[in-house]
Parts: C-alpha cells; structure tokens; sequence
C-alpha cells in the first residue's frame, strides 16, 4: 500500500507536468532527483521561470528530517528563481461522512498536528501554519460555492477571496502577515521562533476556525467571524486619562479602522460582520490574554 507522502508525491507530479514544468520525483515515470546540499528532495519541478524544491512529510515527521528541510530551504534562498515548497499531508478518513464534518474533523486534527509541530519544530511551524491558514481559506471557498486555483499562493489566495467578499480585510492581512513569517522561516533570514510563539499563533489560528464553525442565523463565511479588538488611544493609560480616539486592530495589532468614540468602532465592526472585544480595564489590554477582553 503506497503511503500517504507517496500519494500526495504522485499528485504534485501529475499537477506540475499538467502546467508545463519537468519533473523529477522518485516515482514510475519520472527521473530521479537530483541531490541538494547532500540530501535528495521527494521531488523538483523545473520550468523556464523557476525551479521548485519538494518535501513532503506528515505532521509527525521524524526529527531525521529537519537537517534536510533546513537545507532545501537555505538553497532556495540563495540560489535565484528557486523556491522551497514544505507540503504536510494529513491521514484519510475511515469511512464517508458529511463535507461538514469532514472539515471541522480535518481542522481538529491539523491543530492538535500543529500544537506538536510547535512543540517538536518551532522554526519550522510558521511554514506548516501558513499551510493551515491556506486550508481554511480554501474550505471558506468551497462552502460558498467558489472554485480557485490550488496552487495559489496564500496572498493571492487571500486576495481573490477578500475581492469576491469570502473573506473580510482583516483576514486577508492575517494570511498576508502568516506569509511574510513563512517566507522567512523558510529561507533562514532574522527569525527566532520559540515554543512560546508557536503557542501564541497557534492560538490565533485557533480563534479564527473556532469562529469559522460558529453558527449564526443565515449563510456564514469568513467575512464576517473575525474577532477584533476596540482599544483607548494613548493605548496603555490607566482609566480616567484622555483618550485621543478609539482603534479597531486584528490578533496581530494591523489598525483596521479609527473612531472618535467606542460606540462607533463597535458599531463598525458589528456592521462588517466581526466580533468586537474590549478590555476590561484599559492598561490590560494583552490580546495573548482571554481575561483581558470581553465582547462588547
């Protein structure tokens, strides 16, 4: 019985000859790869354009793996036109169910697969979250009915859902900013990743598919689940200090909108569609930290 990794090898094959590219893979039909750096990658997709670098591995990949991931990505950052593409393959389901559940199932499973990515790989974890968040917006696209293409990347897929509405603004700017930390794990520049800090994104991921799965009266995407934040500008300020104005941010502090009053930003973000948080007293304001906010 092939595995999962293999399977999803002989897809990407099918796929990257289908738009023109020579492929080699270590499967019947292809040559073999050529070593990186010493280690041969489960498959490269060469064009006139740009050579592409594969490794596929399963959430609970063995720790053998990492010094050849660490070197594809470092070779694709110093060599041009050449990229590294980390692709994480989950188990099938057992048996038929509902597209509903298989998602919510699917979702649930790629978390507790990510808490042991934070925990086992760190720097590697912001390239398997980009691939979460990819997931979920492709889900957000098939439950509103939109077909696109699988091999966008995250922005542009992030892109074309916030411009037909699957999607608000902030959760575009959430994937573009997932982006921008993929990009540098993947090509080793300035970046410390903690167990922490996998924890504290993993948990922004968390709110946004707990949100997704929401129910509410009528239709839902993800243009209207997104929590959001309503803060006192100068932020900080014990209770009874002027405020300036009031702010609108995502989990990641990006100013969606400003107001004169708190009303106003709540009564915007309601009508986007998101859910608006306050803080409880206004120089506790951490968002890493539930007690801090309640729903306004």
């Amino acid at each position: 019985m092939k595995s999962r990794e293999q399977k999803k090898i002989e897809a990407l094959a099918r796929e990257y000859t289908r738009r023109g590219y020579t492929v080699f893979a270590e499967i019947k039909g292809y040559q073999s790869p050529p070593p990186f750096g010493g280690f041969v990658p489960d498959l490269i997709a060469s064009s006139s354009d740009e050579t592409i670098i594969v490794e596929v591995i399963t959430a609970k990949a063995d720790r053998e793996r990492t010094p050849a991931i660490e070197r594809f990505a470092r070779i694709a950052d110093q060599t041009p036109n050449t990229r590294f593409d980390l692709v994480v393959v989950n188990p099938p389901f057992a048996k038929q169910v509902s597209a509903v559940t298989v998602l919510r199932e699917s979702r649930t499973r790629l978390i507790r697969d990510l808490e042991l990515i934070g925990e086992q790989f760190p720097q590697v974890f912001p390239v398997l979250l980009g691939s979460a968040i990819e997931l979920l917006l492709l889900d957000a696209a098939l439950r509103k009915g939109i077909t696109v293409d699988r091999f966008l990347t995250l922005p542009a897929l992030a892109t074309t859902l916030a411009e037909k509405n699957v999607i608000s603004p902030a959760v575009k700017e959430y994937a573009l900013s997932a982006w921008t930390r993929r990009n540098l794990a993947v090509h080793g520049q300035a970046i410390t990743i903690t167990r922490e800090d996998a924890k504290s994104q993993l948990e922004k991921f968390i709110d946004l598919a707990r949100d997704y799965d929401r129910p509410t009266r009528g239709e839902r995407s993800m243009a209207n689940v997104y929590i959001v934040y309503i803060e006192a500008r100068p932020k900080g300020r014990h209770e009874g200090s002027p405020i300036d104005d009031y702010v609108v941010e995502d989990h990641s502090d990006h100013i969606l909108a400003t107001f004169k009053t708190q009303k106003e930003a709540i009564d915007w973000a309601k009508a986007n569609g998101h859910r608006p948080l306050v803080a409880r007293v206004r120089h506790l304001n951490d968002k890493k930290i539930p007690d801090h906010w309640r729903s306004a």
